[in-house]
């Protein structure tokens, strides 16, 4: 959900604490389906510890093994 009293960006994304976060969720664990990292960040936003709207599914990396 957008806020409104923030005034920038108006549209969801991922921000550098985000993609920290997700970095080390996928270090800690390579086989992390992405809905489930998708779900921790939304938590996350929606619990005050990561600020502005929650990202998209379509941003959520996914690491593909090699």
């Amino acid at each position: 959900m957008l806020e409104p009293a923030i005034e920038s960006p108006r549209e969801p994304h991922l921000s550098e604490e985000m993609k920290l976060y997700a970095d080390s969720k996928l270090s800690e664990d390579s086989t992390i389906f992405p809905l489930v990292l998708f779900a921790l960040i939304c938590e996350k936003v929606n619990d005050g510890a990561f600020r502005g709207p929650a990202p998209t599914q379509e941003q959520i990396p996914i690491k593909e093994l090699s």
